[in-house]
């Protein structure tokens, strides 16, 4: 296969639900709801433990195996909670364990909320955005 240009890669998975037909009107509705980018503000959990970044393929000479000491005790579990804008992430929460529904609306309520404005009322300025405006008119 190598002579041919092929490569082995990892398979990333795309669901076969997904209609991309259907994921472009969504975004174009979008769009059309928040003519302001900075109005957008985006939150999913991640997560991770001393297992998450082990490499699932390696290489080694021909007839012999690929072998690494890795962990086999996945640890604590450790989430995160970001609120990434076109600022960046400008708040977050980290969080020992799984997020539960409740802890989600709580962050929702503590850190979100506050930074919002009615719709579609102007966005507020991130305390990223005032930070580094206000520092930069100190350092002129």
């Amino acid at each position: 296969m190598r002579h041919l240009y092929f490569s082995r890669k990892r398979i990333h998975s795309q669901a076969e639900e997904r209609n991309d037909l259907e994921r472009s009107a969504w975004m174009n509705m979008i769009a059309d709801l928040v003519p302001n980018p900075d109005m957008l503000m985006f939150t999913d959990e991640a997560s991770r433990n001393r297992r998450t970044q082990q490499r699932r393929y390696g290489w080694s000479l021909k007839g012999t195996r690929c072998v690494v000491r890795q962990h086999f005790v996945r640890g604590q579990r450790i989430s995160i909670l970001p609120l990434l804008t076109m600022d960046g992430i400008v708040a977050h929460e980290l969080v020992h364990g799984s997020v539960t529904a409740e802890h989600f609306v709580s962050f929702i309520r503590e850190h979100v909320i506050p930074l919002t404005n009615p719709y579609p009322g102007p966005p507020k300025r991130s305390h990223t955005r005032q930070l580094f405006h206000s520092s930069h008119r100190r350092s002129s």
